[in-house]
C-alpha cells in the first residue's frame, strides 16, 4: 500500500515515522484494496494538525484532528478514521443495523421491469404518460401469494460509467439504479447483492 507522509512547519523525524507506520494496521484491516494514503503533519503555534486522504476502492476518506501533543493527534485521527472506514465497509455489505422502518431487501420484480421497459432508448412516451397524474394508481394484489405490487414511477436514466454507477449506488439508500452506460448507450441496471457486493443486468 502506498504511504505517504508530509510534514508542514515541522520535521517527520523516524521516530514520528515509525509511531505513525505502527498505527496503520489498524487502518489496513480496513482498506485491503487501498489505492493512496497521505498523511500530513502540521505545526501551528500551538496546535499539531494531523490530516489523512484515503482512496480504498469504491471509497474515499478525508479525516483530520488536532492537539497540542502530536502523538495523541495522531491516535484521535487513526480512531476517526478506523470508525470510518467500519461504518462504510458495514454500509457497502449490508450489515448495518437501521433503525425505523426496514428497507424492502429486494424490489418487486414486476416494478424493476416496468421501469427497465420505461427507460429504453428509442420509446416515445404518449401524451398521456408525459404528464403525472393526478391520481394514483393502487397497488395490485399478485394471485394467492398476498404480495402487492406498485405501480412505477417515471424515471429517467443518467449517463455513467459502471463504475460511476457503482459509487451512485453506494451511497443511496436503493438497491438498484438504471442507467445509460457510457460512451456505449446500453441500458444497464446495477443492484445490490445479497453478499454485499453489486450485479449487473442488461436488458434484452
Amino acid at each position: 500500500m502506498p504511504v505517504r507522509i508530509t510534514g508542514r512547519h515541522l520535521e517527520v523525524t523516524p521516530d514520528i515515522r515509525e509511531y505513525l507506520e505502527r498505527k496503520l494496521p489498524r487502518i489496513e484491516k480496513y482498506s485491503d484494496r487501498s489505492q493512496s494514503m497521505e498523511f500530513v503533519l502540521t505545526k501551528d503555534r500551538y496546535q499539531h494538525k494531523v490530516d489523512l486522504h484515503l482512496k480504498d476502492g469504491p471509497i474515499s476518506v478525508k479525516a483530520g484532528t488536532q492537539d497540542p501533543v502530536l502523538l495523541r493527534a495522531i491516535d484521535s485521527l487513526i480512531d476517526k478514521v478506523e470508525r470510518l472506514l467500519k461504518s462504510k465497509w458495514a454500509k457497502l455489505r449490508g450489515d448495518t443495523k437501521r433503525k425505523g422502518p426496514p428497507r424492502r431487501s429486494a424490489t418487486p420484480i414486476a416494478e424493476l421491469a416496468e421501469i427497465v421497459a420505461s427507460a429504453k432508448p428509442g420509446k416515445k412516451k404518449s401524451k398521456s404518460a408525459a404528464k403525472p397524474s393526478k391520481r394514483r394508481e393502487a397497488p395490485e394484489e399478485v394471485g394467492k401469494l398476498g404480495v402487492l405490487v406498485f405501480h412505477p414511477e417515471p424515471t429517467e436514466t443518467e449517463k455513467m460509467s459502471v463504475e460511476e454507477a457503482a459509487e451512485a449506488l453506494f451511497f443511496r439508500d436503493e438497491n438498484f439504479l438504471c442507467f445509460s452506460e457510457k460512451p456505449s448507450g446500453r441500458l444497464l441496471v446495477i443492484y445490490r447483492r445479497k453478499d454485499g457486493n453489486f450485479g449487473l443486468i442488461e436488458p434484452r
